[in-house]
Parts: structure tokens; sequence; C-alpha cells
């Protein structure tokens, strides 16, 4: 074998070991974050330890250290993963509605279909008691939070006639409908529903907004 082709292979060697390991601890820290997502639901934030999230996982505590500082940044990723798909679906509701009746009736089935029905409601409730202690932590969840709202009400503000006259910021318009679709008290009461809600906050700023610019 030339001297070449022996150089070659020995860094293909050396290579394949250290693939191997950025492999597995990416295989490691994505079970970890599937049994934290099982553990937080079934637990909620507070009970839901890191011996029990790296147990599920069928790891130890080590592999856990190994890839987050602690179970607060462990939460963030999950919680940045959540907002980002909610943000995604939310975008394929809207892309193929042009008026602003078709966009209100759109985001206003999606908001119904998630009436109640996220495991994420009481989480969050127990992750604000929680981060009300923690005011970096409340800033990195707020700062997620806002972003969702601004991009969503960015993509109502096609229900105005102007959306310069909209009677709120985008952020103010976002959190409307993220608060009523996901808001807490609604799941104890089966004759209002968020759907219901959001179709008829929508409607009536979009009349206001019409008064103005006529």
């Amino acid at each position: 074998m030339s001297t070449k082709k022996m150089a070659t292979t020995k860094k293909s060697v050396q290579k394949e070991p250290r693939r191997s390991r950025e492999v597995s601890r990416a295989e490691t820290r994505s079970k970890l974050l599937e049994s934290a997502r099982i553990v937080f639901a079934q637990e909620g934030y507070e009970h839901a330890s890191i011996d029990r999230i790296a147990a599920h996982a069928g790891y130890s505590k080590g592999a856990f250290y190994a890839n987050f500082s602690t179970k607060e940044e462990m939460f963030l990723e999950i919680l940045q993963e959540h907002i980002s798909g909610q943000r995604a679906v939310v975008r394929a509701t809207l892309e193929n509605q042009t008026t602003p009746d078709e966009i209100i009736d759109a985001i206003s089935k999606w908001s119904a279909k998630r009436d109640g029905n996220d495991v994420w409601i009481p989480l969050l409730i127990e992750l604000l008691r929680h981060a009300r202690h923690n005011k970096e932590l409340s800033a990195k969840y707020g700062a997620i939070f806002l972003s969702q709202w601004k991009e969503l009400g960015e993509s109502l503000l096609r229900i105005f006639p102007d959306p310069k006259l909209a009677p709120a910021s985008p952020e103010a318009i976002g959190a409307l409908v993220m608060e009523l679709t996901f808001g807490n008290a609604l799941s104890f009461v089966s004759s209002v529903q968020a759907g219901q809600l959001v179709h008829l906050a929508l409607t009536a700023l979009k009349k206001s907004s019409e008064n103005v610019s006529g």
C-alpha cells in the first residue's frame, strides 16, 4: 500500500470514531428530550426530576448533564420546539386564505380544534409561577411568546382594509388569539369555545378598522 493510501486510510479511521460519537450524542439528546416531554406532561414541571427524565430515557444523570446544564435549559428547548411547530401550522393554515373573512374563519377553526386539548396549558401555568422568581428565565420565555404573537399578528393584519390603521399592534392581536385559544378557564366551560371568541374578537376589530378607514 502506498504512503498516500495509508495516510488516507488512517484519516478515515480517525474520523469514524468522532462521527460515531457525534451521532451517539445526538441520539442520546433526542431520547432525553422525548422522555422529558412525556415526564413533564405526566408529572408537571416541578415534580419532573432530572433523575426521572434520565431513567425514562434509559440513561444515567450523567448523560443528562452531558447534554443540558439544567432542567430549565431543557424545558426551554422543548418549549421552543413546541412553539415552532405551532407557528408552522398557523402559517400553513393562513397561507392560502385571501379575503378577511376567510382568514378569520381559518384561524377561528384552528383555535377551536385546540380549545382545552393542549397538555401545555397546565405546564405553562406552572412555569409562570416558577419563572416569576427568575427574571432571566422570565425574559427568555417572554421573548419566545412575543415572537410568536408578532408573527401571528402580522399575518392577521390582512383582515384590515389598511393594516396601518389596525386598532392594535401585531403583538397585541397575536396575543389576543393565542390567549383566547389556550385560556385555562375555558377548559371548564363547554358552552363557550375559544374559536367563537377568536371569531368574535377579530370580526369586531375588522369592523372597527373599516369604520375608521371609511
